[in-house]
């Protein structure tokens, strides 16, 4: 289905929360900064755009899921993020990861991300790169068990550090780790960073009547 703003009951983030009233504006666009923004109402507009934006100076609160997410999908560097997507001598391998907007327009559309609103299937998605694994140590021989992929692949006390695993797709979209056949990247980063970005989304989800089922793509500036 393609869905989704309602034209007329546009309302900032900052009146729904209580804080100040402002103006606000009816022409998003994919550059613009959607946190500000939250929608009411049950109307569709078919010609609402399906972009979620996000910027690096714009959204800066959430900047290293931003990074994360610019080098998930960038096929030029994406063969470095972990887990590792192997070729049959072994080697690391590009990965091809959906959502960017910036793509060859012929590709755009075969390249979309789709949202799920099927805990089930986001929980799929997670336990995909979050199960344990062990392996023995050189130096010891002993054997060593990491709780996720995050530790396996960075650092083994990133939680206690005030990390938390990000994955890219992410895990309210079908393409998510359990559908991408290894082409999803985990990352630690800041907690803060990594709840303002869910939150981020989750917005965009709104403003957007981004439902079940429905594409959409990222655009991501400086």
């Amino acid at each position: 289905m393609e869905h989704s703003v309602c034209p007329s009951l546009p309302l900032r983030l900052a009146e729904v929360f209580g804080k100040p009233k402002t103006s606000a504006s009816l022409s998003l666009s994919a550059n613009d900064d959607l946190s500000d923004f939250v929608f009411t109402g049950a109307c569709i507009n078919k010609m609402a755009s399906n972009v979620l934006p996000m910027s690096r100076s714009k959204n800066a609160n959430f900047v290293e899921a931003i990074n994360h997410n610019a080098n998930a999908m960038n096929r030029s560097v994406n063969a470095t993020t972990k887990p590792p997507l192997l070729d049959s001598a072994g080697r690391p391998m590009a990965k091809n990861s959906p959502g960017n907007w910036d793509v060859d327009w012929k590709k755009r559309r075969a390249n979309a991300l789709h949202r799920s609103t099927d805990t089930k299937l986001a929980n799929k998605h997670r336990a995909t790169f979050w199960k344990k694994i062990t392996k023995t140590d050189p130096n010891t021989g002993q054997p060593v068990t990491y709780t996720n992929c995050c530790q396996y692949y960075f650092d083994r006390s990133y939680a206690d550090k005030g990390q938390e695993c990000d994955e890219f797709p992410f895990a309210s979209t079908k393409e998510g780790a359990s559908n991408a056949n290894g082409h999803y990247s985990v990352r630690p980063i800041a907690h803060q960073d990594n709840n303002d970005h869910g939150d981020y989304i989750k917005a965009f989800y709104r403003i957007y009547r981004i439902g079940n089922g429905t594409r959409f793509w990222i655009r991501i500036t400086n």
